[in-house]
């Protein structure tokens, strides 16, 4: 009862700031979790980006071997229809001229088929160049993250 209207004002200030801190306390601590969570999860979109990439980049290394492979058979193709094509004109027999047609059929698959691979190959690159836009971009967005968590 000693207590002067001073000191119980003064006990009064110092429990207002002290629920005011350890509600600023709760706030800081739920962003921080927040903060955390988020950062987990672009840490495991960033991890499937990543698998993703290195997959389309199995493929796309598996395509270009599959085009090279085709771009010999073409030019192999090509190289047996020429010669067929010259012997038919030295000679006139119905099988040279059966085996021609049938060279450059083949020929023309194998064209065809190289074109779709090309095709295939630039989809893929872009793909890659998506992905790593996205990775970019997740990386960064997990950079701003970390950076808002340690201010």
């Amino acid at each position: 009862m000693g207590e002067t209207a001073e000191d119980t004002k003064d006990e009064s200030q110092s429990k207002l700031l002290e629920a005011k801190m350890r509600a600023d306390l709760l706030r800081v601590v739920s962003e921080r979790d927040v903060s955390q969570k988020e950062s987990m999860v672009a840490k495991r979109s960033v991890k499937l980006l990543q698998t993703t990439v290195e997959h389309t980049k199995k493929d796309v290394a598996k395509l270009r071997n599959d085009k090279a492979l085709l771009e010999r058979e073409l030019r192999q193709a090509r190289s047996m229809a020429d010669s067929l094509s010259k012997s038919l004109l030295s000679t006139k027999e119905g099988s040279t001229l059966e085996d021609l047609n049938f060279y450059k059929q083949k020929s023309n698959e194998l064209e065809a088929r190289l074109r779709g691979m090309t095709a295939c190959l630039a989809e893929k690159n872009q793909e890659i160049a998506e992905l790593r836009r996205c990775n970019n971009r997740n990386v960064s967005q997990q950079r701003l993250q970390s950076l808002r968590g340690e201010t």
